[in-house]
């Protein structure tokens, strides 16, 4: 009867978990969940940890009566026959993966077989079965109720076999046979023995404890591992996270949001980390704001970063360990864009994500310090109206020369630009009286030049569909595809450059220069200023305008220094935040710059692996689960019964 009662616990559990599985399955045809429905970790998974915890509650009332491990352990596997029939019925209706399936009841078996030596340690040491009973659910009901026992059941259900887990198992289970051997002796003493083998026994039990514990402790890091058995390897650290740990070497502190630490795909993210380094702590917050923001710190250094994403994880930690200042200043004195501007035209909104990616952002203007400070890691001119003097110039070769970088967005016309940008509607339309000189530059873009750049004296027109998709018109040209560089991998949304110049690369000895952002071919580069102006671009070769697709931007790399130019700054402006991709965009070519070393880690899902059932089937299921399985284990339970 046993077997049956813990068959009916098992059915109980099997069908609570398939429910739970099959809402969300439903719910997953209206609202798509963060990560693909698996079988696997959606049932499955639950599905063992209760039967696990169940089993535990149920072995009292077999290791009470068993009085040899052999007897005790043959009804266990009778009990796991219930599970095991449960889980192999899903292949009929889906594909669970095998390698959680095997690990998760390779777990059972071991934390079981565990469990059952310790529960005949306990017999052994009392005179009836009652006692022993009571004593062993006591330990039962502790183990399934305070948070020792289910997380080693949750990492053999989900496909994960750690080597520690596996050791414990085994040492536990060698050490309640050992202790129960030595009771038998002891209980075999004459009286005049009693005593001496009383204490024998108890110092056996000493050193056998202590010798396991020491033993789990000392556990070699060879054999200090964690077996990812899943078929995506979902659980397993990147071994350039597996690098990044082991080059730690004083305690890093993630402070994590409570909202964003009960995700289940951060929390285990975060317990692999923890399990894989002894430096790394995990501290649940209340008190942080930003629920989608974690805080690192490492030796004083302090990183911000989401949550969700081992690369990010990982790079924080990068960056935290080779402990550098990194700062950009935002040149000033030439009617730039203003980093700390809210208003539409401004940089506020681009100066934040910067400042959450750990730069430190500050202004100088040149005229003024006359050197670029030594702390700079990328300086931006970002937007000028003005050119620079002579001196201004001289200071930006010396930066460059001496290895530094430096990003420029450089408008088109001055006066044009001025105008759409005061005024917020992208058209063309200007009085062609008012073009100055102004907008020429003549300084900047000879220094552009000298570096490997040529800045177009145009203005880019795109009359592609892609415009139409972002809601914008032929001034507001789009990058769809971008040429292949280190700027431009993975790259793969939109980007939008209201009112932008050609900027094309220009043959310098010892520079290397490529284009990094193009049109497609329905745009054209338009020099006719009077047409443009008076609102009828057309594409006419013969008067200059170039055909498409046309460059953008310009990724100059020297032995010592990098450059990048783009013909626009009003694609990280704040009113153009509604195009992901620009801010894609721009971070990717101010890591670039700043010669960041990024790891890339892409993400690991679980498979989507459903199952295909109908109610009826379903139905079935909970009939076979109920009265079928409890019915057959009551039947085996009588013909295999042990023996007192």
């Amino acid at each position: 009867m046993i077997v049956a009662l813990f068959a009916i616990l098992a059915g109980a559990a099997f069908v609570v978990s398939l429910d739970a599985f099959l809402d969300q399955s439903r719910q997953a045809l209206s609202v798509p969940p963060p990560e693909p429905i698996n079988v696997s970790q959606l049932l499955i998974r639950p599905f063992l940890i209760r039967a696990g915890l169940a089993a535990l509650l149920v072995l009292p009332l077999v290791t009470a009566r068993a009085k040899r491990f052999s007897h005790a352990l043959k009804t266990y596997l009778l009990m796991l026959l219930a599970p095991a029939i449960l889980c192999a019925v899903l292949f009929a209706f889906g594909r669970p993966e095998w390698g959680p399936l095997i690990s998760g009841f390779l777990g059972l078996l071991l934390i079981g077989a565990a469990f059952i030596a310790v529960g005949v340690l306990v017999a052994s040491l009392c005179t009836n079965t009652l006692p022993a009973g009571i004593a062993t659910f006591a330990l039962a009901l502790v183990l399934a109720t305070t948070p020792w026992l289910t997380p080693v059941l949750d990492d053999f259900a989900k496909g994960v076999i750690d080597a520690r887990y596996l050791m414990a198992s085994v040492l536990f289970t060698a050490l309640g046979l050992f202790l129960a051997q030595q009771t038998r002796v002891r209980s075999k003493a004459g009286n005049g023995d009693r005593f001496f083998a009383g204490i024998a026994w108890f110092a056996a039990a000493q050193v056998a404890f202590i010798g396991a514990l020491i033993a789990i402790s000392l556990l070699p890091p060879t054999l200090n591992r964690r077996w990812d058995v899943t078929s995506t390897h979902v659980f397993q650290l990147a071994p350039e996270t597996r690098t990044t740990l082991r080059s730690l070497d004083a305690p890093v502190q993630v402070r994590v949001p409570v909202q964003a630490a009960e995700a289940p795909v951060v929390r285990e993210r975060l317990e692999e980390y923890a399990e894989a380094s002894r430096f790394i702590r995990i501290d649940e917050q209340t008190d942080v704001q930003d629920a989608g923001i974690a805080v690192v710190q490492y030796r004083g250094r302090t990183e911000r970063i989401k949550t969700a994403s081992e690369q990010d994880l990982t790079n924080a930690l990068v960056r935290l360990r080779e402990g550098r200042t990194r700062k950009i200043y935002f040149t000033g004195g030439h009617a730039e864009r203003e980093a700390a501007s809210s208003e539409r035209a401004g940089y506020s909104n681009v100066a934040a994500l910067l400042q959450s990616e750990n730069f430190l952002v500050d202004k100088i203007n040149i005229a003024v310090r006359e050197v670029i400070p030594s702390d700079a890691s990328l300086v931006i001119v970002a937007g000028p109206r003005a050119d620079f003097f002579r001196a201004e110039i001289e200071a930006l070769d010396r930066y460059v020369d001496g290895g530094g970088a430096a990003l420029f967005l450089v408008d088109p016309f001055e006066d044009l630009k001025r105008y759409i940008t005061e005024s917020g509607t992208a058209l063309f339309m200007m009085d062609p009286a008012t073009v100055s000189n102004a907008g020429e530059l003549r300084n900047l873009s000879a220094f552009i030049h000298q570096h490997g750049a040529e800045l177009g004296n145009d203005v880019v027109v795109d009359t592609g569909p892609t415009g139409q998709f972002l809601g914008t018109d032929a001034s507001v040209p789009v990058a769809a595809g971008y040429p292949p560089h280190p700027i431009t991998k993975g790259l793969t949304s939109l980007t939008a450059y209201p009112m932008a110049r050609s900027v094309d690369p220009v043959s310098q000895e010892g520079v290397s220069a490529a284009s990094i952002i193009r049109t497609g071919d329905q745009a054209w580069a338009e020099t006719n200023l009077e047409q443009l102006g008076a609102g009828h671009p057309s594409m006419d070769p013969a008067r200059g305008d170039r055909p498409g697709p046309v460059s953008l931007g310009v990724a100059i790399s020297a032995p010592k220094s990098r450059l990048v130019v783009v013909g626009d700054s009003d694609f990280v402006a704040n009113y153009s935040a509604n195009v992901p991709g620009n801010a894609e965009m721009f971070l990717a070519i101010v890591r670039w710059l700043v010669q960041e070393k990024v790891v890339t880690i892409p993400p690991r899902l679980p498979q989507e692996r459903t199952l295909a059932m109908t109610t009826l089937q379903r139905r079935m299921l909970a009939f076979l689960a109920f009265v079928l399985l409890p019915g057959a284990a009551a039947a085996i339970a009588f013909r295999a019964r042990p023996a007192d």
